[in-house]
């Protein structure tokens, strides 16, 4: 089988709808429609794409391309395509589609999660942050100034609160120069052609270290699961991820996992020898090995793995809202106190 590579930028034609086009692709072809049956009634369905676009899509499925084609002209990711095409090896497309369906969804719905848990949040703190400078040059300056001229020094809590205050704006500028520093530099590092340099780099750095291991190890299960489930020898299996261009991490995989069978390894003790997967993959590896289950064992590990990415995302997303209330209201207790105090203060020195 031929593995295509895709290297020009690719968009979204379908938009939010590319989970359900997939879903009502297979169930289409579940009911016996045809491949270019089922692709020539949905493209005259979805009104997302323009006539042209439409046009185009008829065209391609009436030619006898392949779901591939058809599917990198609506702009899916790479990792929908590779599975698209190593589901035409172990011929269960059916199921495919509708797992890659669910996945899109989950992947969608833990983006707007966590997009709500930090939306809100983070309009507030902007918010307190510009009240912050204003109140820097405006107000705190004219309470010095009062301070000076009645000559009334100010209290030790006073003083603690200004400096904090007057620090802050720098600290969250410093904070956003270098939140904007480690973003551009994960970006650079998923950017590398070198995916050899790219993988090492990654697992250098314990935050994304955890969910590129685990995801990895997912996408491997499931693949070489089905494979395994279909009758295809190790070894072949090995060659086509070797061979295909797509998912350049299931490529390195393959790699690292063939040197440990030449060396001597059963598939188990190459896994387990192969740091870029998860370590309880090698338990079930084993477990399908004195079974002669492995792919079955492959693809519920594979069904674990994504469940657990998800709830560890949903965790930490779910405690992200509740630091940043707390410290913004610690902040708006201080803001609060460095208005009232010196008032205070100043009314006590008249009296």
């Amino acid at each position: 089988m031929k593995i295509t590579s895709i290297s020009r930028k690719r968009i979204n034609r379908l938009k939010n709808l590319d989970a359900d086009f997939l879903l009502k692709l297979a169930e289409l072809l579940q009911n016996g429609f045809t491949q270019k049956d089922a692709l020539l009634f949905l493209f005259r369905q979805y009104d997302v794409l323009n006539p042209n676009e439409t046009s185009t899509g008829i065209e391609l499925a009436k030619s006898g391309n392949n779901l591939t084609e058809i599917l990198k002209y609506l702009g899916y990711r790479n990792s929908v395509i590779s599975q698209t095409e190593l589901a035409d090896v172990h011929g269960e497309i059916v199921s495919n589609l509708i797992e890659t369906s669910v996945y899109l969804k989950k992947r969608r719905e833990t983006i707007k999660n966590i997009f709500k848990a930090v939306q809100y949040p983070l309009i507030l703190l902007s918010i307190f942050v510009v009240m912050l400078m204003i109140l820097n040059y405006t107000v705190i300056p004219q309470f010095n100034s009062l301070f000076l001229s009645m000559n009334v020094e100010k209290g030790t809590l006073i003083k603690i609160l200004m400096g904090v205050l007057n620090i802050l704006p720098k600290t969250a500028l410093l904070l956003l120069l270098g939140a904007t520093v480690i973003i551009i530099s994960f970006i650079l590092i998923f950017k590398q052609k070198n995916k050899y340099k790219m993988m090492s780099m990654a697992y250098k750095v314990p935050i994304i270290r955890s969910y590129f291991k685990y995801y990895i190890s997912y996408k491997f299960a499931r693949e070489v699961g089905y494979l395994i489930k279909s009758g295809i020898e190790l070894k072949v299996i090995l060659d086509i991820f070797k061979k295909q261009d797509l998912n350049p991490y299931l490529k390195i995989v393959a790699e690292k996992i063939e040197f440990g069978i030449v060396q001597g390894l059963s598939f188990s003790e190459a896994v387990e020898q192969t740091a870029y997967l998860d370590e309880k993959i090698h338990s079930f590896i084993k477990h399908g090995e004195l079974n002669s289950n492995v792919g079955k064992e492959l693809l519920l590990y594979s069904e674990y793995t994504i469940e657990n990415i998800i709830l560890r995302i949903e965790r930490t997303t779910s405690r992200i809202q509740p630091i940043i209330f707390s410290v913004l209201g610690i902040l708006i207790v201080c803001l609060y106190l460095v208005i009232v105090l010196p008032v205070f203060q100043m009314m006590s020195q008249l009296n």
